[in-house]
């Protein structure tokens, strides 16, 4: 018995560790530090995954493009919360972990509403610099895409570790 709660315990001392490249996406994946503690409900799935398979994973705060870009040249071992159009190097799970509903957000008083790609004609939109939104609606990717480089700007990219800090304004 001692034999085999010393085996586990070297076990659980040689664990293997994952890097994930974690961008600041709360609820999902979260600042432990600006969240009391709580790295998301993504990091605790994944914890409950790997940790009883004897893994410890190890969450790397990057930006969401260097997350793609460095788990595609396998700095990282994966990468959570993407979408199938993220990347076409990652394999992605066939079972989501969550369910994502895009918003726009406008100044107090602005009586602006998304009513689909008509009605973005006279607003100029923010969107984070690097996400692909084409599986949620392929049109509106079409949209930024096709106005990231018109006169006026209609679709400005910030790229941030914290989406939250990206607004949609017109």
């Amino acid at each position: 018995m001692l034999a085999l709660i010393l085996l586990h315990l070297c076990h659980s001392l040689h664990a293997e560790t994952l890097n994930i490249a974690a961008h600041e996406f709360c609820p999902y994946l979260c600042e432990p530090v600006k969240e009391s503690g709580k790295e998301g409900y993504v990091a605790e799935i994944l914890k409950a995954v790997y940790d009883p398979a004897g893994y410890r994973l190890k969450f790397h705060r990057v930006s969401y493009v260097r997350g793609i870009r460095d788990t595609e040249q396998g700095t990282y071992d994966g990468m959570p919360t993407l979408n199938p159009r993220s990347s076409e190097k990652m394999v992605l799970s066939e079972e989501p972990c969550g369910i994502l509903i895009q918003n726009f957000y406008v100044r107090k008083g602005n009586p602006w509403k998304y009513d689909g790609l008509k009605s973005l004609e006279n607003i100029t939109v923010g969107s984070v610099s690097g996400y692909n939104y084409s599986a949620l609606d392929p049109d509106y990717e079409a949209y930024l895409r096709k106005n990231s480089n018109t006169r006026p700007k209609k679709v400005f990219y910030a790229a941030t570790r914290n989406p939250s800090l990206t607004s949609h304004s017109s």
